[in-house]
């Protein structure tokens, strides 16, 4: 039986001067957050770390200011977590996008803090984040189920509810 573990290996380039200009990738630090789970997404709003995992859907908060030094800071199960899922951070706000449908919107700037969640009607395919005419909207791609029209629904993150 294959083992799984989702671990969190922080990795940096250094530039080797020769007349190639190769670069390198070498691992700077390395946290283990869940032994049996495969890690889905990883999102970045320095110094944090926000991984979500395959499975339990749990989402962890890693704090990365030392990167040969990662440290857990928190772990949370949002509602749908059940499935897998992908996250993105921008603005203290961590978005949760699960594969069956669902997004949660936290709050992440202390311990995290669930502000909403919505059930979707279409299975997941991405998010994103992108600032439009002064709002921070969250694009959901979703894609066809059951006979519904997939499309692109935008959400204003800035709020406390999506």
């Amino acid at each position: 039986m294959k083992s799984t573990v989702t671990r969190l290996a922080l990795v940096g380039a250094a530039l080797l001067l020769s007349s190639s200009a190769t670069a390198q990738l070498f691992k700077v630090g390395e946290i283990v957050l869940a032994p049996n789970e495969s890690a889905r997404g990883v999102s970045f709003e320095y110094p944090f770390a926000y991984v979500s995992v395959y499975g339990s859907g749990v989402q962890y908060k890693v704090d990365l200011t030392t990167p040969t030094a990662p440290i857990l800071l928190s772990s949370y199960n949002p509602a749908f977590g059940d499935q897998h899922g992908e996250n993105v951070a921008a603005f203290d706000r961590v978005v949760t996008g699960h594969r069956l449908g669902g997004l949660n919107l936290w709050n992440v700037l202390g311990a995290p803090f669930q502000l909403d969640s919505v059930s979707t009607n279409d299975h997941f395919d991405g998010l994103a984040f992108h600032p439009v005419g002064g709002q921070e909207l969250l694009l959901y791609s979703e894609h066809n189920s059951g006979g519904n029209p997939g499309g692109l629904p935008a959400y204003d993150i800035l709020g406390n509810t999506l």
